[in-house]
C-alpha cells in the first residue's frame, strides 16, 4: 500500500511539472543544481530555472510568454501580439506575391546618396530606386527572391562594434553576423517568425512556444524569433 501511494505521488508530481512552466524547460537548458565549485546552494532546481529565464526576458517578453500560444486556428485566422517591425517572413511574402513589384523606395538622392537603410538601391533621376532584383516594401528595397537565409550582413567589427542599425548581430571572426533567428538582407538583420508549423486544422503545438496563428501558419509573437521551429526570446 505504501509503495502504491509513493508511485501515485510521483505521477502527480510529474504531471504538475509538465503542466507548469513547460515552455521554460523547452526554451532554456535546466540550470545545474551545483556550480563549478560544488556549491549546490539551497534554492530548488525549479526556482533556479525560473530566475534564469526571467533574467533573459524583458518584461514585455515575459508578459507575452505567460499567455502561452494562442488557441485559435484556421486558414483565415488573424494573429495577435504580432511583430510590428518588418520581419523576414514579410520579405518572403512580398517576394512570393504575384502582385506588382514596386521599385520606388520613396527616397531622394538629390543632395546625398541613398541611405544604406533603404537596402539595394541606385540613384535614378534624383530618386532612390530599387536595384534590379529588388522590390520596395515599407521604404526599403528587398531581394525579390530571398530563397536563402544568410547571416552575414557585410559589416565588420575588427575595430568597432557592429552598428545598431544592422539589427540583432553578433561579432564572429571580425564579421557582423545576424543573431540566431534572424536573416540578413541588404546589410540588415530581420527576425524570422515562421516556426514551420501549421494551424489550419488545429491550434499551434504548445512545444513551439509563444506562437500565434496567422493565415494558417504558426508565427512567433512579438519579441520572439524562430530557432529550429521553436519561438525563443530575442536578446535584449
Amino acid at each position: 500500500m505504501a509503495r502504491r501511494a509513493l508511485i501515485a505521488l510521483v505521477v502527480v508530481g510529474c504531471l504538475a511539472v509538465a503542466s507548469k512552466d513547460w515552455w521554460y524547460h523547452l526554451a532554456f537548458p535546466l540550470v545545474e543544481p551545483c556550480d563549478a565549485s560544488g556549491d549546490c546552494g539551497s534554492k530548488p532546481r525549479q526556482l533556479r530555472v525560473e530566475e534564469e529565464v526571467a533574467h533573459k526576458m524583458t518584461d514585455a517578453q515575459a508578459a507575452i510568454a505567460a499567455k502561452g500560444p494562442d488557441t485559435h486556428f484556421g486558414p483565415d485566422a488573424v494573429g495577435t501580439d504580432m511583430w510590428e517591425e518588418t520581419t523576414w517572413d514579410d520579405i518572403i511574402s512580398l517576394a512570393s506575391s504575384t502582385g506588382y513589384c514596386e521599385t520606388d523606395s520613396g527616397g531622394s538622392c538629390m543632395l546625398l546618396g541613398c541611405a544604406a537603410t533603404r537596402g539595394g538601391t541606385e540613384c535614378k533621376s534624383q530618386k532612390c530606386m530599387c536595384a534590379p532584383g529588388h522590390c520596395a516594401f515599407g521604404g526599403t528595397c528587398f531581394p525579390s527572391d530571398p530563397t536563402k537565409c544568410t547571416q552575414d550582413t557585410g559589416g565588420t567589427c575588427n575595430v568597432a562594434f557592429c552598428a545598431k542599425s544592422r539589427g540583432e548581430t553578433e561579432c564572429t571572426g571580425g564579421k557582423c553576423m545576424c543573431a540566431p533567428g534572424h536573416c540578413a538582407s541588404s546589410g540588415l538583420c530581420y527576425a524570422v517568425t515562421d516556426t514551420g508549423g501549421t494551424c489550419s486544422m488545429m491550434s499551434c503545438a504548445h512545444t513551439r512556444g509563444p506562437t500565434t496563428c496567422s493565415g494558417g501558419r504558426c508565427l512567433c509573437k512579438a519579441g520572439f524569433v524562430a530557432v529550429n521551429g521553436v519561438c525563443m526570446p530575442m536578446s535584449r
